[in-house]
């Protein structure tokens, strides 16, 4: 049996993050820790600096939660969703003469889809989406997929039409609404590349 031995840390550190330099100064903490090798012992201690630090981070004032970079990310992301939505059912219009049912199922099919596609850009605001890889994070793929089997029960399932109100699709609808649902992605990765890219070279310089 190993006995148990009392550590008291002094932990000072200065923390890195995109809004500045945040400097926390923690208390001497005692822990008590029982463990079998000591490597063990160092692994607990510093799990329970890295919780404190993150509530002091959390805490910080000089950090907003939305900071301008995301700012500017969700106002031009928010535009080409829109205008992507709008102009697939300005083609939906002129396409089927008029149709409202089609026209509707059409803008928001290209909302659904536009949105389950731009989730894998979203995953960074710094990094690109090729650098990200669309197949790293499994979870994402599996709710986007079922999310995407869901959208086609409301689309194709004849008991769900008169529900939700939509209209059985075809090959050409399709392609038209894969065009426009690229629009938003295209925004998002455009403004990681020269907003956020001008952004972070600024703060490396100034930090």
């Amino acid at each position: 049996n190993v006995p148990e031995c009392q550590l008291t840390l002094q932990f000072s550190g200065r923390i890195s993050r995109s809004g500045g330099i945040v400097q926390s100064y923690l208390s001497p903490i005692p822990v008590v820790l029982k463990t079998v090798t000591v490597k063990r012992q160092m692994v607990a201690v510093f799990s329970q600096l890295r919780v404190i630090n993150a509530a002091h981070l959390i805490h910080e004032k000089k950090e907003p939660i939305i900071n301008n970079v995301m700012l500017i990310g969700i106002a031009i992301q928010s535009i080409a969703l829109t205008l992507a939505v709008l102009l697939a059912f300005r083609w939906a219009l002129r396409e089927y003469n008029g149709d409202l049912l089609i026209a509707r199922t059409i803008a928001f099919t290209t909302l659904i889809l536009a949105e389950l596609i731009r989730a894998y850009s979203c995953r960074s605001e710094r990094y690109s989406l090729l650098k990200l890889g669309v197949f790293t994070n499994r979870i994402m793929v599996i709710a986007t997929l079922v999310s995407f089997v869901l959208l086609l029960l409301v689309i194709y399932v004849p008991f769900l039409q008169p529900i939700f109100k939509t209209y059985p699709l075809g090959i050409k609808d399709w392609s038209e609404i894969i065009l426009y649902c690229i629009i938003p992605l295209l925004a998002g990765e455009l403004n990681k590349s020269f907003v956020n890219k001008l952004f972070y070279r600024h703060k490396e310089r100034t930090a």
